[in-house]
């Protein structure tokens, strides 16, 4: 161990202090995973690192922002950058900077901490956006981190709420035993949990077992009427395969003639731009001139383009729908062949 200075002397009998102590012990009972190993030389980093979060306790965001700031250039072992990275990643959360926060939790677990709450953000976060191999990543690295550590059974409620969203993760990426497993298991860790139903229902009318969604959609009535109406249609709607998440639908006459007459008009300008590399303006012509064809999609369409030898592929995200895979299938068989000399397309996750 190096020889303490006198400025690491003075900062940390200052960290030990009675008033820095309390607070410290505050956030550590909190996020004792990803503090604790942090800064572990370094008080006076601590100190700033207490401070920061007391102010965002406070709500004083841009007070907790300057300390941080502070501590950045502290950052040295992988836990210090971890630490660094949370406290950034809740402040931008407290902040309602989704973006922002999203991007310093992922930065943060690719230090290998062990604190399960930015792993579970992340997972949620991306649930929502239909990203639903990162949710998944995520959801398993929030069970992992569980699992581990002195006070397991104190996790017990998390641990099953957890498993639950894992397991409806698992069911809009129609992997239905690897979800009856993970609600089995969620099950076995707490036996009542509200909300659970709803997505007991969902997999059971994915798997084709209408009696038993039926018959739980019903439970759902009498004993969470808050959750019954969108439950009940879209279990209504799966089994009668009209959901377009787990069935194709139907499409309007000439669907892919008129996109690709558009495509072909608007070619030389496309090109243009994207020699230019100016792939947003493309973008912006041609994800919303996609999403025209397919008004079953409630949420923007994610597309990307990529230079080729002798052209460009345009990479299409299917979000697992099998309406939306299916459409991009036909419309892919559907290139004209002029185009395709120069353009591909591919799908992806």
């Amino acid at each position: 161990m190096k020889k303490e200075t006198f400025a690491e002397k003075i900062a940390r009998k200052s960290f030990e202090s009675a008033a820095v102590q309390k607070s410290w012990q505050v956030h550590t009972q909190a996020f004792g995973p990803i503090l604790e190993p942090a800064f572990t030389e370094n008080y006076q980093a601590r100190i700033h690192l207490t401070n920061a979060l007391n102010h965002m306790s406070n709500r004083d965001l841009k007070g907790g922002l300057q300390k941080l700031n502070l501590i950045e250039k502290n950052c040295e072992s992988d836990a210090d950058k971890a630490a660094w990275l949370f406290c950034m990643g809740l402040c931008m959360e407290m902040a309602g900077m989704k973006e922002e926060m999203v991007s310093f939790y992922q930065n943060a677990g690719k230090f290998g901490h062990k604190f399960y709450l930015p792993y579970l953000k992340v997972a949620k976060a991306a649930h929502n956006d239909a990203v639903f191999e990162i949710a998944e990543e995520n959801y398993e690295n929030a069970i992992r981190c569980l699992n581990e550590g002195d006070d397991i059974a104190q996790k017990q409620m998390i641990l099953g709420s957890v498993y639950a969203n894992y397991a409806s993760c698992l069911t809009m990426m129609h992997r239905y035993d690897d979800a009856e497993t993970a609600l089995q298991r969620s099950c076995e860790i707490l036996p009542r949990l509200q909300g659970r139903s709803a997505s007991e229902a969902i997999l059971a009318a994915a798997k084709g077992e209408s009696e038993k969604a039926l018959s739980i959609v019903a439970q759902i009535k009498e004993q969470e009427p808050t959750v019954f109406p969108m439950t009940n249609k879209m279990v209504t709607e799966i089994l009668e395969k009209k959901h377009p998440h787990f069935a194709p639908v139907d499409m309007k006459d000439g669907w892919k003639a008129e996109f690709w007459t558009w495509f072909a008009e608007n070619e030389a300008e496309f090109l243009k731009a994207l020699e230019a590399e100016d792939y947003a303006s493309v973008f912006a012509s041609v994800q919303p001139k996609l999403k025209e064809l397919f008004p079953f999609m409630e949420r923007d369409l994610e597309l990307a383009f990529e230079k080729k030898e002798t052209g460009y592929n345009i990479v299409l995200a299917d979000f697992f729908m099998v309406s939306l895979a299916e459409a991009y299938r036909e419309l892919i068989e559907a290139v004209p062949s002029p185009i395709a000399e120069r353009w591909s397309l591919e799908i992806t996750r």
